[in-house]
């Protein structure tokens, strides 16, 4: 099966399902049956489970089992983790997508929606953690473009022109470029994802956050699920959500082989604000390490090199909660990278990694535990 082939199978019109109540436009809740999901590769297997164990809501979920791709797997054999989802047409009230998953392993999945068979693709990553079910809420004002899709006329998206769903497990493809040896991954596994209660809405329910204040911008505050961020590295990784004075923190629990990173990949799809003055970050180790703060900008040209400016910082070991206020004048463009135009661009800011850089530092395995309770562009 080629790519194209692929592509093409999942935005095959597809059969639309009746609406449960005022404000659900769709729901699969998959009680007895697949409700029109498929999963177009053949290494995949596709089920409804009635184990109590694995079941959200009701009597049953979705069941996806595969084999996880390894590194340089053949691109027609690298997604065996995708779903292809119905959806009514047209969504022209649509305002959120909703949803209840668990995985095996933990692993990222990307949330795909299209304009069209072959029209701009937009695009949410959530991080599953394993063994445990997380619900998500997708407002689709916060998708962000996917920049290796066609590229939108109007810039947005637009809910009547949706013509299907997609929900793929990226996680092995994470990491795998040229400079993965700084990322300890795991081998390949046997990964299943459950989902249930799969549905559009009409509005996007209510979150409980903290207020910000007028100067910040907030960019990531850690809460269960976490949303538009990826985990790289790390040996017999955990994270853990657990309360803290703002609301809720992450904690990841690790071990880093000698010259690798643990490093959380904060996706940032339209730049950082301007005027902003500095990034924020509230976090606390274990153990004493050196953390980097970086920024990776969108090249200015296609096929040249992301320009990344980065900050280390020094974690005490077992400090209470550090607050780091960090001017961006302080970012300086790494060591081999080039920019054209010689200056950190805050509109061209791509992500925001935070990275344990201990192991690398000091050229030793180490283990440690990490905080993180909150990032933000201060103005």
């Amino acid at each position: 099966m080629t790519r194209a082939l692929l592509w093409t199978l999942i935005w095959l019109p597809l059969t639309a399902l009746a609406q449960d109540d005022a404000d659900v436009l769709f729901r699969a809740d998959f009680e007895n049956d697949l409700c029109g999901l498929t999963a177009p590769s053949p290494a995949a297997r596709l089920s409804i489970t009635t184990d109590p164990n694995f079941v959200f809501a009701g009597t049953g979920s979705l069941q996806l089992s595969f084999q996880q791709p390894d590194a340089g797997t053949p691109d027609e054999e690298a997604m065996p983790g995708l779903l292809t989802c119905p959806l009514p047409a047209p969504l022209v009230d649509a305002r959120a997508i909703s949803f209840a998953v668990s995985s095996q392993v933990p692993t990222a999945l990307a949330v795909v929606v299209s304009e069209g068979e072959d029209g701009p693709r937009y695009i949410e990553t959530i991080w599953c953690e394993g063994d445990q079910w997380d619900e998500v809420v997708v407002p689709l004002a916060e998708l962000r473009a996917d920049p290796d899709g066609p590229e939108d006329p109007n810039g947005r998206l637009d809910p009547d022109e949706v013509s299907g769903l997609v929900l793929v497990d990226i996680g092995r493809s994470l990491g795998s470029e040229p400079e993965s040896a700084l990322f300890y991954r795991e081998p390949p596994a046997e990964q299943t994802i459950w989902l249930d209660d799969l549905r559009v809405l009409r509005s996007v329910p209510p979150v409980d956050r903290p207020g910000m204040p007028d100067n910040e911008v907030l960019i990531c505050d850690y809460r269960a699920p976490l949303r538009g961020a990826i985990v790289l590295g790390g040996k017999d990784r955990v994270m853990q959500y657990e309360p803290s004075e703002d609301g809720e923190c992450v904690k990841l629990t690790y071990a880093l082989p000698a010259k690798t990173l643990l490093a959380v990949v904060h996706i940032i799809p339209r730049g950082l604000p301007a005027g902003a003055r500095s990034i924020r970050l509230e976090v606390k180790a274990a153990a004493e390490t050196q953390l980097v703060i970086a920024m990776e900008e969108h090249p200015l040209q296609p096929g040249q090199e992301s320009p990344t400016y980065s900050h280390l910082c020094r974690i005490a070991a077992g400090a209470p909660w550090a607050s780091l206020d960090i001017p961006l004048s302080e970012f300086e463009l790494e060591g081999g990278k080039t920019d054209d135009d010689g200056k950190l661009a805050l509109d061209r800011v791509q992500t925001v990694i935070i990275a344990d850089a201990g192991a690398v530092v000091d050229g030793q395995a180490v283990a440690n535990t990490l905080w993180l309770g909150g990032l933000v562009a201060v103005h």
